[in-house]
């Protein structure tokens, strides 16, 4: 099983098949299309005259049913009205209304506290002023009649008997009945309904319950169908809403969200996954494995598979397995996704362990990176992260050769994602074997020695360069202090930097080689020439320089071997500022080696503005410069191979061109003018107001 990881893309080669799906899904639509809004028009086109009959059959019965309820209506007037014309009635509401009582024998009404009427006339009898427009005057009560006169009073007020208009008597307004409305009194005068005179019962105070409130027709017992025609009406008009919505929705999504409903249909059934490939293997010069690809088990979860109440045990068991922080898998397993990653190329105990725990875990099989020698070479090498890139050293600088070219492989899943299908699209190239020009023997010897130095000296760190002369092959690189790639991690960051090529400093007395070089090829001294070293003190300007000691008079090649300040800067005096400027460039200091590794220093060179005379005595025996312990050892090099500056190499096969050929030209000479072979000596004997340390090695 091969590692993958899942990466969502849209495959550009099928561009030609997605425009002609698109074509053809756009031709149905359109027909879709047509055919609904046909369909639609026929339906409600025949549908249209049958609600039409619909409504008109309703509102027919709501006229029948208001008709209906305004006959019951008037008939209901009717028998009040014949209640309210009877004579009883009426005596009944003028004692009650007005407290009229019977007056004597002659029937005549009169308030109960005194006569309703004015006093009688000369004659003694009661007079009644006929009313406006003529009519008969009310004569006295006959005998025989009726104690209270009501029947007169009645006849009286009975429409049937005297006629309203000319002469006749009207009922006048509000006079005898003034709570009765107005129309009641209209129907009062024209008479009682004609027909069979049967007694009658008295019409209720109230409406009857069943009666419907004011403002509302038909029948109580209808149900509401009043407002049929309305509920139908807003139930058409909300489907027809609902279409067009579903209607407009399919233009959007088929038509004018095309492209992105594919590309999300895409992610959530078609996947591409890629392939690691296998990564290059490295070598010494002998053949002897540096860095290997082994294949390792990386362990992930699924945290919907854990409740919230098993996750703190989870978390325990899991990190005391795998060698992770509780808190870390805790947190990775409470995440709102499907997958978790919990170690990344774990060993092959801790994967054991984290299966016995019996909680949910899984595996994936990668690629990890082995180191067989432990720290041999830690520094050169470098390492790799978790989805392995190179992060140092030649793992670094060559990633794109060891690394290969992943492969492609397209699978189908459902919606649970689980794989229905599969086809590999592109198989993974493993990536190319480099072998370095390292000699494991010499580089464990080297390594050895250094860390043994830099304890007895103290010092807090170190560097030793071997380096072929002959073909500028680099044979060891050893720093202190260094680390096991395996566990990078494990490691500060301060030790994983390569410090031969990234920490400058003075060289110090191992500097005057280059100048006694320079010397001897610009011939203004030869090796047995003697120079006095001023009883080791020497004035240039207001500065004092010293020797480690007195040394006496010394010939050239004495001032190089005793390693005299002074003999070193009296030749570079001869040499001048720019002379030496210019042989330093040849050596190659002030730019970087061209070893394939990243963050290489070019070292500090002053420039030309800032050499006056001390600066260049300082210079001349190593202070005052910074130089990388790679540029050194190409200096020294490049004395050693005659004169010849070649570059320095560490892949000896297999690195795509990162590095030069072995052989090349030699650079050329300084580009300063040859000094003056007539400069004397520039100071003096005095000695200094102020003495001052030497600045020998």
């Amino acid at each position: 099983m091969t590692p993958e990881r899942f990466e969502v893309t849209y495959r550009p080669d099928n561009q030609w098949l997605h425009r002609k799906l698109d074509r053809k899904r756009y031709a149905q639509l359109l027909l879709y299309l047509v055919i609904g809004i046909f369909a639609l028009t026929a339906a409600v086109a025949a549908t249209w005259p049958h609600l039409e009959a619909i409504r008109l059959g309703y509102r027919v019965e709501e006229l029948r049913l208001e008709r209906d309820q305004l006959e019951k209506d008037i008939e209901r007037y009717r028998l009040e009205l014949g209640e309210l014309t009877h004579p009883r009635s009426v005596e009944r509401l003028a004692r009650e209304t007005y407290g009229l009582e019977p007056a004597g024998e002659r029937g005549i009404l009169q308030g109960r506290d005194g006569p309703a009427r004015p006093p009688a006339g000369p004659r003694g009898a009661a007079t009644r002023r006929a009313p406006r427009g003529g009519g008969h005057s009310r004569g006295p009560r006959r005998p025989g009649a009726s104690p209270r006169g009501s029947r007169e009073f009645g006849d009286a007020m009975s429409p049937g008997r005297r006629k309203t208009g000319s002469g006749g008597w009207k009922p006048p307004p509000n006079s005898l009945f003034p709570d009765l409305p107005a129309p009641l009194l209209k129907s009062v005068s024209r008479g009682p309904s004609p027909g069979p005179k049967r007694r009658r019962e008295r019409a209720p105070a109230v409406a009857p319950e069943t009666a419907r409130p004011p403002g509302r027709t038909g029948s109580p017992e209808d149900g509401g169908r009043a407002g049929l025609r309305r509920r139908v009406m807003v139930g058409v008009v909300l489907i027809g809403v609902w279409g067009a919505l579903i209607l407009g929705q399919l233009v959007q999504i088929q038509l004018l969200d095309h492209e992105t409903m594919v590309r999300r249909a895409d992610s959530q059934h078609h996947h591409e996954l890629t392939i690691p490939p296998f990564r290059g293997r490295i070598y010494d010069r002998n053949g002897r494995p540096l860095a290997l690809t082994v294949a390792v088990d990386s362990v992930y979860a699924v945290p919907p598979d854990y409740s919230a109440a098993t996750i703190p045990a989870a978390a325990s068991r899991l990190s005391a397995c795998l060698e992770v922080p509780t808190e870390l898998v805790e947190r990775r397993l409470r995440r709102a996704s499907r997958f978790s990653w919990l170690k990344r190329k774990a060993t092959a105990e801790q994967v054991a362990c984290a299966m016995e725990t019996g909680f949910p875990v899984g595996t994936i099989e990668e690629f990890g990176r082995f180191y067989p020698g432990r720290e041999l070479g830690a520094h050169v090498l470098g390492f790799i992260g978790a989805d392995g890139d190179g992060l140092g050293g030649i793992e670094f600088a060559l990633d794109g050769v060891l690394r290969g070219e992943p492969g492609r492989r397209t699978v189908w899943t459902d919606g649970r994602r689980t794989e229905r299908e599969s086809r590999v699209v592109r198989e993974s190239r493993p990536g190319a074997d480099v072998e370095l020009t390292i000699d494991s023997y010499l580089q464990a010897v080297a390594e050895e020695e250094l860390e043994r130095a830099v304890a007895e000296v103290p010092a807090t760190s170190g560097a030793v360069i071997l380096v072929e002369p002959q073909t500028g092959e680099v044979l060891a690189m050893a720093n202190a202090p260094s680390f096991d790639p395996n566990r990078a991690r494990d490691f500060p960051p301060a030790t994983l930097a390569n410090r031969s090529i990234t920490d400058p400093y003075e060289p110090g007395s191992v500097f005057k080689i280059f100048t006694a070089a320079a010397a001897l090829e610009e011939g203004v001294t030869d090796e047995d020439e003697e120079f006095d070293t001023f009883e080791g003190r020497y004035r240039i300007g207001r500065r004092i320089v010293r020797d480690w000691k007195p040394l006496g008079p010394l010939t050239f090649a004495g001032v190089i071997q005793r390693s005299s300040n002074i003999g070193t800067l009296q030749v570079a005096e001869r040499l001048g500022s720019e002379t030496l400027r210019g042989y330093l460039g040849a050596f190659g200091f002030g730019d970087p080696t061209g070893l394939p590794f990243g963050g290489e220093s070019r070292g500090i060179v002053p420039g030309m503005g800032v050499w006056r005379p001390i600066r260049l005595a300082t210079v001349s025996f190593g202070q005052g410069i910074a130089v990388t312990p790679v540029q050194l050892a190409q200096g020294v090099n490049t004395i050693a191979a005659g004169g010849v500056r070649l570059p320095l190499r560490l892949i000896r096969g297999g690195g795509g061109g990162a590095q030069p050929a072995a052989a090349g030209a030699p650079p050329p000479r300084g580009r300063g003018a040859p000094p003056s072979r007539s400069a004397g000596f520039a100071g003096s004997a005095e000695r200094p107001s102020r003495p001052r340390r030497g600045c020998g090695s």
